[in-house]
């Protein structure tokens, strides 16, 4: 009898904690969901916008806009100064409420059509910006005379690391890997290709290989430093493919299709 009242009180215990524990989270949750809520109302009350504000819970932070500022038009498009001065302005308006402290972002590019125009701000960490994500791209469009604000910050702290590999040298890996693991001939042969970085791979030749600088590439949750090279060699229905090679310790991290 006792022993049965001792495993009851155990069992109540566990009960009460794993209660307790669930209750914590879920008040966690609204609690977060409220700070968020009051954020983006102080969003539109400090810069009069109007529209949707989608808020990410899981990240914590507002995570899309869409609507209008006043006194930001986009009256002529094909003006690129006073359409990228636009853009900078809804930034200035932005970045106290998806930004933190140390934020780098820069402008990158405007892509322009009959519909839309849109520009995007790369994120820099230790002077580096990433394959994916790690950006803000904001968006005019013309039928709706609205603007759309996409947000993808990386907030995760990502210390600096060392590039101890030169581009020759991770371009020697990847000819290792098609060798060893694809199964080329050893005496198969990269030849780097000359001109600008990123060009387009159409152009490129047979073996040839292609420089697209160095970014963060996501690898099973953490960020990796890694050269990007264009392959021009055929493998299976792939024409062209991508390695990224770890810049500190010259390793493949990944080989791509397209």
């Amino acid at each position: 009898m006792k022993k049965a009242i001792v495993f009851l009180m155990l069992a109540l215990l566990i009960v009460s904690a794993v209660y307790a524990d669930a209750r914590a989270k879920a008040n966690e949750r609204v609690e977060k969901a409220r700070k968020l809520d009051r954020l983006a109302e102080k969003f539109k009350a400090e810069t009069g916008f109007t529209g949707r504000v989608d808020r990410a819970y899981q990240r914590n932070c507002l995570s899309h806009f869409r609507g209008s500022f006043p006194g930001i038009s986009f009256p002529d498009l094909a003006d690129t100064l006073a359409t990228r001065q636009a853009f900078d302005s809804i930034m200035g308006k932005i970045m106290p409420y998806i930004g933190f402290e140390g934020l780098n972002l820069t402008k990158a590019w405007i892509v322009h059509d009959k519909n839309h125009t849109s520009t995007i701000y790369q994120q820099l960490v230790n002077g580096y910006s990433f394959i994916s994500g790690g950006n803000v791209i904001i968006s005019y469009y013309r039928d709706s005379n609205d603007i759309a604000i996409d947000p993808s910050i990386e907030y995760k702290p990502i210390p600096p690391v060392q590039v101890n590999y030169t581009f020759e040298q991770a371009v020697e890996t990847a000819r290792q890997h098609y060798i060893n693991v694809l199964g080329y001939p050893d005496t198969m042969s990269f030849v780097i290709a000359k001109g600008d970085t990123e060009e387009d791979g159409s152009s490129m030749r047979q073996s040839e290989v292609r420089n697209n600088g160095i970014k963060y590439v996501s690898d099973k949750g953490e960020y990796r430093l890694c050269h990007l090279i264009s392959i021009s060699v055929s493998y299976g229905p792939a024409r062209q493919r991508t390695a990224y090679i770890d810049a500190q310790t010259g390793e493949l991290v990944q080989l791509s299709d397209g």
